[in-house]
């Protein structure tokens, strides 16, 4: 795709982590309704727990592993994004973007 021009005629350039950004969010906001379907904070472990919650047109590129934290919480892992990025986002909303070449913290 290309890059949309501003006003001034700079361009803007995509993310291109975006698109798993976008699954990491989208299986962020089903584990919230899956939750509140539960009665708290009883979080899915699997994406296919996930079913009619996520949209598999956004999810369905990506393979996305979620773990359960010593809290009560998860990490959700998605990874394939085009850029080789891997995208995390807990039950707190942290997104973090792990991109190539990035150190290991």
């Amino acid at each position: 795709e290309e890059e949309k021009g501003t006003e001034d005629g700079n361009t803007v350039p995509k993310d291109p982590a975006w698109p798993g950004r976008l699954a990491a969010m989208n299986v962020y906001y089903a584990q919230n309704c899956y939750a509140q379907n539960k009665g708290g904070n009883n979080y899915a472990s699997t994406i296919e727990e996930l079913a009619g919650l996520v949209d598999d047109s956004i999810v369905g590129p990506f393979q996305i592993q979620i773990s359960p934290t010593k809290s009560n919480g998860y990490v959700v892992t998605v990874m394939g994004n085009p850029d080789g990025s891997i995208v995390t986002v807990t039950q707190e909303r942290l997104l973090v973007v792990i991109r190539p070449g990035d150190p290991v913290i």
